[in-house]
């Protein structure tokens, strides 16, 4: 069945230029103008999931879920990890379960500021996940001494965070800079 592709703007509070694509493929969200989820962001990330190591139950934190496009690699290279998932965005959270059907993939979805949520929980981690874009921004948070020590003590010992950062144009440098930052916390 042929379906026209269709684009919804979406109420926001933290992504005031929102909307959604739905059409003969998967959906697609756009914030700020840049694709979040579906899409685009399945080549990025695919690679990325293809080449860490899966094998046996692990437990993953991604802080920034987005509509869930990471959540579902990592869950069709693994059906048994363990996926937690914190997204600041009530809007994004209805959308990842409404159009993603998120749902399906047995992930807790914790609706929370992912810096709070960082900086109170105890858990260890095999994986975390940063991808904290709200558009093409991030927060201010996500480089400080703070947010760094946060997630390392939510780090167990030979686990892996990795981070989704913009590396093109205006962003490169700043990429590159926190590169260096991520160095004075990081053995490797």
């Amino acid at each position: 069945m042929f379906r026209l592709r269709r684009s919804l703007k979406i109420h926001s509070k933290f992504n005031p230029h929102l909307r959604i694509e739905t059409g003969m493929f998967d959906p697609k969200v756009f914030a700020g103008g840049l694709i979040q989820s579906g899409g685009i962001i399945k080549d990025i990330w695919g690679p990325v999931i293809k080449e860490i190591d899966l094998k046996g139950r692990k437990e993953v934190l991604i802080l920034g879920m987005g509509g869930g496009t990471l959540v579902k690699l990592l869950k069709r290279k693994n059906p048994r990890l363990k996926i937690t998932a914190v997204e600041i965005d009530p809007a994004i959270v209805d959308i990842a379960l409404s159009y993603f059907k998120l749902d399906r993939f047995s992930a807790e979805i914790v609706n929370e500021d992912a810096f709070k949520y960082i900086s109170r929980i105890k858990d260890k981690f095999d994986f975390v996940f940063v991808d904290l874009y709200l558009g093409n921004k991030l927060p201010k948070k996500s480089d400080s001494k703070k947010f760094l020590l946060d997630l390392k003590k939510s780090l167990r010992l030979e686990g892996l965070i990795i981070f989704n950062r913009l590396y093109w144009g205006r962003h490169k440098r700043s990429a590159e800079d926190f590169t260096k930052v991520l160095s004075a916390f990081f053995a490797r």
